[in-house]
């Protein structure tokens, strides 16, 4: 298996995901015995995400990289849209999933609430109305 260091750009975008669908459905994740809400985390989220993926290849390729600062840039979630932003995440767990403990890792948990999310974004979602069968 290999691994690549993603982009911040990459990183940016999978966090269009975590906007606000409407007022109600904000974003939030279950990681280390707590709820952690979003938005106006951008930054340290996106800083946990990448410290993570340079700890995988690191682990990968045994280097020892320093890991860039991230800077976070809003991305607009219709650049990639809905499928293209849920295989953005899918490439960066396939990167990111090398060092030991990468499932029990924040990364992990926020990525996972991305994909979940991701459904809610798609108009056939939320059309679908058979919330019960």
């Amino acid at each position: 298996m290999s691994a690549f260091r993603v982009s911040r750009a990459h990183i940016n975008a999978i966090l269009a995901l975590a906007r606000p669908i409407h007022e109600h459905h904000s974003f939030s994740y279950y990681w280390n015995d707590a709820m952690h809400q979003y938005p106006g985390d951008e930054q340290r989220i996106g800083q946990a995400l990448l410290n993570e993926n340079y700890r995988s290849v690191d682990c990968r390729y045994n280097e020892d990289t320093p890991v860039p600062t991230f800077s976070w840039q809003p991305v607009p979630l219709q650049r990639h849209g809905v499928p293209g932003l849920a295989m953005a995440c899918h490439s960066y767990q396939y990167q990111s999933c090398e060092a030991p403990g990468w499932k029990e890792s924040e990364a992990y948990a926020i990525v996972q609430a991305l994909l979940k999310r991701a459904w809610r974004f798609l108009p056939e979602y939320e059309a679908a109305n058979t919330w019960r069968i």
